[in-house]
């Protein structure tokens, strides 16, 4: 994700009742062939995320 500047990301969701987090970037055309984003998730395996301990 270090390559996408920070101004194309227009959202960014948690999902509470999933371990889940959802990034909405924009991107190319109605034409692109990666507009559904289904292989953006491989570079995301490598992020750590911090989760909070259980209370």
């Amino acid at each position: 994700m270090d390559n996408i500047p920070q101004s194309k990301i227009t959202d960014f969701v948690e999902f509470d009742s999933a371990p889940a987090i959802k990034f909405t970037i924009l991107r190319g055309s109605a034409g692109d062939p990666g507009s559904f984003g289904a292989q953006q998730y491989a570079p995301l395996l490598n992020i750590e995320v911090p989760v909070k301990a259980p209370n």
